[in-house]
């Protein structure tokens, strides 16, 4: 148990098994392996571009921090911040939620004066959301807490998104900064609706988009999202509809960064050996995949993310509880070993 145990040090531990089981098996290989290790992969994979910067990679790249059987297209990826003026002195004093861009927030806490506890349970009910709210006398003033559950931003569907769940119940009191965000993000609706985005492809499946991070205090107003558009969309298309729709809201963004998609033709003899190596140690049918977040795959030429994730499986990444079985683990090993043999041997 603990952050990382799939996502990604337990695959990392591993891999090293992986090429240690080889060697004592005393298999010839053709060519050499190399591990290459990263702590970057939550912050854009700079670290992978800086090393492609000093030495070349391998012709050949498999990274074990994506999903079972073989990711080959990853979807592209938009990380913004922004911020906004508001009039200070309304009912709503303070707003805060989220503090990474790309995970959904669980909890939610929002400050309102002049607003009666009445009010408030009347509005959390007509927006009709699947956070728990509770309420709490501080003073002249009322704190609103909404809890979520957590997810991983490029799968908002996996989570209940606390901060999204939270507007909806101030809008219904008629609160402009929470109207004007729950209209751009409504609860329950990650598909990019609010900025008029909704795409999808046969491969990669629907953009998503979701509101993460949330500030709001005094005059000011900070926000973060993560979109996650499918391998046919272009990165300049979609922030250009983005900040002329923020824009148009009186929001100036000051953080934008992002990835074009990522493919992999599936017919290739490399493809061909990660899936004999899969198949030979699991018995299951390979087959190639899209996956909606980020890999270290993605910053590199013709690198595919193999593993550690089985589809399906409940391992709490990214939450609490994040686990993988010992079990799993000499899975890998297995699986990783096999694929080193195709490949190298």
């Amino acid at each position: 148990y603990g952050r990382g145990a799939i996502d990604d040090k337990g695959p990392a531990v591993a891999a090293l098994y992986a090429v240690k089981a080889v060697a004592e098996l005393g298999i010839t290989l053709k060519s050499s392996v190399r591990c290459i290790f990263g702590g970057g992969e939550e912050l854009d994979c700079e670290d992978i571009a800086y090393y492609s910067k000093c030495e070349a990679l391998p012709e050949k790249v498999i990274t074990p921090d994506g999903e079972f059987p073989i990711v080959n297209a990853e979807k592209g990826m938009l990380h913004l911040r922004a911020g906004a003026s508001r009039s200070a002195g309304g009912r709503l004093v303070s707003l805060q939620s989220g503090s990474a861009v790309n995970a959904i927030p669980a909890k939610a806490v929002a400050t309102l004066t002049n607003t009666s506890m009445d009010e408030i349970l009347e509005a959390v009910s007509a927006a009709g959301t699947n956070a728990k709210f509770s309420l709490q006398q501080q003073g002249s003033c009322i704190e609103i807490t909404a809890l979520g559950k957590a997810a991983h931003g490029s799968r908002p569907n996996l989570g209940v998104n606390a901060l999204t769940a939270l507007l909806a119940a101030l809008a219904q009191l008629d609160i402009a900064e929470a109207k004007e965000l729950s209209g751009l993000f409504p609860y329950g609706q990650d598909g990019g609706e609010g900025f008029g985005l909704c795409m999808s492809d046969e491969m990669s499946g629907g953009l998503t988009f979701a509101l993460t991070v949330c500030r709001i205090e005094g005059e000011s107003i900070t926000i973060g999202a993560d979109c996650r558009f499918p391998v046919s969309g272009k990165l300049g298309e979609i922030s250009g509809v983005v900040e002329e729709r923020l824009g148009g809201a009186g929001y100036d963004i000051y953080e934008n960064e992002g990835m074009e998609p990522h493919y992999v033709p599936e017919n290739s003899g490399f493809i061909d050996s990660l899936k004999r190596a899969y198949e030979a140690v699991t018995g299951e049918r390979a087959v190639c995949l899209c996956e909606t977040g980020v890999t270290y795959a993605h910053s590199t030429e013709g690198g595919v993310a193999f593993g550690a994730e089985l589809r399906g499986e409940d391992n709490a990444m990214h939450s609490a509880d994040e686990s993988i079985s010992l079990e799993r683990l000499k899975m890998l090993v297995r699986v990783y070993a096999a694929a080193i043999i195709e490949i190298c041997g």
